[in-house]
């Protein structure tokens, strides 16, 4: 079997101004969300933020307790950096952008910023956070300070704001986790309450690094590096940053690396690798091409989940009919778990039961998908490490929570990971209706998994169960040509339209529908030039809402 750890956090110490703290009024917030808003541009792939302010028991606008306002400025900032939007920002445009979540994951309105009192947790007072207490053992671990405030890592950006990182108040400024087998109990970015303001870069250089970007002074065995004989491999692994070392001189003029001059990334700013925001100098404004490309590759490959949050969007209408919570018999694994699952538009990357902190995991609220009745649908499943794991896969088509039905377990392999298609049958009754998806991932070892309960084994813990929401929508059918409706041979599915079925009739056909025949469909849409003539029943259940 499989394990990795994560790669280590990594720390900021940049210098920059700080911005005082101050009293936002209700007006400040929703000028500042206009204005947040008109900074993101529509080339921009936008993802959800949640900011989880842990201050001392403190009056908003104290020192550890940023108001809204502080807040927006800074998610302003972390727009402008990765949109490259002013006059100073040079280097690449990332095309990210940043929005405090509308959608909690209990399906709940938000504002995206959740205010939290870590008074009560031991030495947080009076040392803050840190990810090791043996250093620092009169701060608060991590775990113990973000379980205050956490939401799911597949579906929001967590930020944390905090009064002191490792019992210092100066530094450092914040630390990040790198994507690939994170921990959903630590994992996000954490900043000083000092650094939270529109000119800070600290949260950029942090982004960087929770989107697998390293230093440009990568260090190996903690000495700087200036190899260079293959840029993929070598320093930060992207060859438009040039190898360098540690340094806060902007004014440096000679590369130590190389004994020459800095080469000029960006020749209309003259900008090098000592402007670039993973770097530790006052004069950053820039990421590279292939930084760039980096980020973007992190993104698709270890927070997708992101891209198919709904995090954004507000309340849904509705939700899947409620279904058992899953027991566990045995401890959580570090071997087992659901990695990936891809399915439509879905794919969504975790780690195993014991680095996600739970059996089971609920990702109904923002994770749906939309699926076409009649079509078949590819599925993969992969579990963590690739592991051997019993893996299946139940659709509750009749959306009653039980998972009873004789079709309703649609995927049953045993295999580290899976590739298959699952069909989508046409049932009316739950058109345009979400209903529960609900993937299991069980250790091999353990008797045959239920949707309800694993059971694992004591020396190797239990594998997950994570939930999902389809939603169904009508087959399109539309005509071929003229013709009676009851007619197969007029329709493209070479079938009698149906109550799952959008039905279009083409410009230039002529369909009736004759006396005694009675057809219900989801909707009717008539192309000008096109003529129904119903002279039997039909019925029209209303589609889905837009």
């Amino acid at each position: 079997m499989k394990t990795a750890t994560p790669l280590h956090l990594c720390f900021s110490f940049i210098l920059a101004l700080f911005g005082g703290p101050q009293q936002a009024s209700s007006e400040d917030v929703l000028i500042a969300n206009v204005y947040a808003f008109q900074l993101i541009s529509e080339d921009s792939i936008v993802l959800p933020v949640v900011v989880h302010v842990v201050h001392t028991g403190t009056l908003i606008g104290s020192p550890d307790n940023p108001s809204d306002s502080l807040i927006l400025e800074m998610i302003n900032l972390m727009n402008t950096a990765f949109q490259k939007d002013g006059a100073l920002y040079g280097g690449a445009d990332i095309e990210i952008a940043f929005q405090l979540a509308s959608r909690s994951p209990d399906c709940e309105s938000t504002t995206g910023i959740n205010r939290i009192d870590g008074s009560g947790v031991p030495n947080y007072v009076i040392g803050g956070i840190t990810s090791d207490t043996n250093f620092f053992p009169n701060s608060a671990h991590e775990i113990f300070v973000k379980t205050l405030s956490r939401w799911p890592n597949t579906d929001y950006l967590n930020l944390w704001i905090v009064n002191k990182i490792d019992s210092n108040d100066f530094w450092p400024g914040g630390f990040a986790y790198f994507p690939e087998y994170n921990s959903a109990l630590v994992d996000g970015i954490v900043l000083r309450a000092s650094v939270v303001n529109g000119t800070n870069k600290t949260i950029v250089h942090e982004l960087g690094h929770y989107f697998s970007l390293y230093h440009t002074f990568h260090l190996d065995n903690l000495e700087p590096e200036c190899e260079n004989e293959d840029c993929t491999m070598n320093g930060d692994e992207i060859c438009d940053t040039e190898p360098c070392l540690y340094t806060l001189e902007c004014a440096e003029s000679i590369n130590p690396c190389t004994d020459e001059e800095w080469m000029i990334v960006d020749s209309t700013l003259n900008y090098t690798v000592l402007n670039n925001y993973m770097g530790f100098t006052d004069c950053q404004w820039m990421f590279t091409e292939g930084q760039k490309e980096r980020v973007h590759a992190a993104l698709d490959a270890f927070r997708p989940g992101l891209l198919s949050s709904e995090a954004l969007l507000g309340e849904p209408d509705s939700s899947p009919s409620l279904a058992c919570t899953p027991s566990a018999l045995n401890d959580l694994s570090p071997y087992y778990g659901i990695e990936r699952v891809e399915f439509g538009t879905l794919n969504v990357y975790s780690n195993t039961s014991a680095a996600d902190g739970t059996h089971y995991v609920d990702r109904t609220c923002n994770q749906r998908v939309h699926v076409k009745a009649g079509d078949s649908v590819m599925i993969r499943i992969t579990g963590s490490y690739l592991n051997p794991q019993q893996i299946r896969a139940y659709i509750d088509y009749d959306n009653n929570g039980t998972f009873d039905l004789p079709d309703e377990l649609v995927l049953s392999v045993d295999a580290g990971m899976v590739d298959d298609t699952i069909f989508i049958p046409l049932l009316a009754e739950v058109i345009c209706t979400p209903i529960r998806m609900r993937i299991v991932s069980e250790n091999p070892h353990a008797p045959e998994p239920t949707p309800c309960e694993l059971v694992g084994t004591p020396e190797e813990g239990v594998g997950q169960i994570e939930d999902y929401t389809v939603i169904l929508e009508p087959r399109q059918v539309y005509s071929v040509s003229s013709g009676e409706w009851d007619d197969p041979a007029i329709w493209s599915c070479n079938c009698i339209p149906g109550e799952a079925d959008f039905v279009t009739i083409i410009s230039g056909h002529e369909i009736a529908v004759i006396p005694a025949l009675e057809i219900e469909c989801q909707e009717v849409n008539i192309e000008p030039g096109a003529v129904l003539n119903v002279d039997g029943e039909l019925r029209i259940r209303g589609g889905c809402p837009d």
